[in-house]
């Protein structure tokens, strides 16, 4: 039994039927832990892969079937909209018109946008285009772009000719409008991603789609060959390839200061005040109702 003024923590482990385990992650009454306990891929990434290597490794089964832990590729984005706009309107004028075209593909295929868009701007060096692709291709991730010019007979491999093309003595894919070569692109990275089919509906219109290896690189960290455990990838040999896309690109773009950005931040301080005064609250109700078990015998 707890002590005087102290709650049962134990509770939860004696009055179970089966074999328990107690653990803490985090204290979310401290500022530093609780900061990290709000941090994207925490709580749903981090701490569930830090508990199974802890309990396969325990049980001497091995690590070999866990995801690695890193950046995401699919869920929700952690940079809104309006960072994705703001930041290209800084890095790249004239071109906020794909930030809306990532962030209403993505989610078709539950692809983060501010990854794949991140990975475009890398590619295409904030479109400008200094590369073997040029713009008019609306090939934003440099899509079977291999280091030699297309015969004109390069297979498209299913996808659908009316919107896809190769053009002799052109480097990549082409893409008929911006949307097409945006959904390619987040083809692509869905290809590396997930094993799954294209969702219902979506028409195949990355000519390389065939060629991944499905599900091998979950993490962006992993879409350098180099840094892939099972030694494929987007990028070859791609050493540094997925860090650079999350450390020089995503997290410029999740820095970005919006009125919507700010505004969260305040909501954010005053919530935390807010769990801190109910903390010390129960704190202190804690110790009350310990002295009067104490009184009670």
């Amino acid at each position: 039994p707890a002590g005087p003024g102290y709650a049962d923590y134990y509770h939860v482990l004696r009055e179970v039927g089966a074999a328990s385990v107690l653990v803490e992650l985090e204290y979310h009454d401290h500022p530093d832990g609780e900061l990290l306990l709000l941090e994207p891929g925490t709580m749903d990434i981090q701490a569930p892969q830090a508990l199974a290597r802890a309990i396969t490794g325990f049980l001497g089964i091995g690590p070999a079937a866990l995801p690695a832990a890193g950046t995401p590729i699919a869920g929700s984005p952690a940079a809104s909209l309006a960072q994705a706009r703001e930041w290209l309107k800084e890095k790249a004028p004239g071109w906020e018109h794909l930030a809306d075209l990532y962030y209403s593909t993505g989610p078709k295929y539950n692809i983060r946008p501010d990854v794949a868009l991140s990975q475009a701007c890398k590619e295409t060096g904030f479109f400008k285009f200094g590369g073997q692709v040029q713009a008019w291709q609306n090939n934003y991730c440099g899509l079977a772009a291999t280091g030699q010019a297309s015969n004109g007979r390069t297979p498209l491999r299913g996808a659908d000719p009316g919107r896809v093309r190769f053009q002799a003595g052109v480097h990549g894919a082409i893409f008929i409008d911006p949307p097409t070569g945006v959904e390619a692109h987040v083809q692509h990275l869905y290809a590396y991603a997930c094993p799954d089919p294209l969702p219902a509906g979506a028409t195949l219109l990355s000519p390389r789609f065939a060629l991944v290896k499905r599900g091998s690189a979950r993490i962006v960290e992993h879409l350098g060959a180099a840094g892939n455990p099972v030694g494929v990838g987007w990028a070859y040999p791609g050493r540094d390839y997925g860090q650079s896309i999350v450390r020089d690109y995503l997290a410029a773009l999740m820095a970005v200061k919006t009125a919507e950005t700010e505004a969260i931040k305040v909501e954010f301080e005053r919530c935390r005040a807010a769990l801190s005064r109910v903390t010390a609250e129960r704190d202190e109700l804690v110790v009350k109702i310990g002295r009067i078990k104490d009184l009670l015998g």
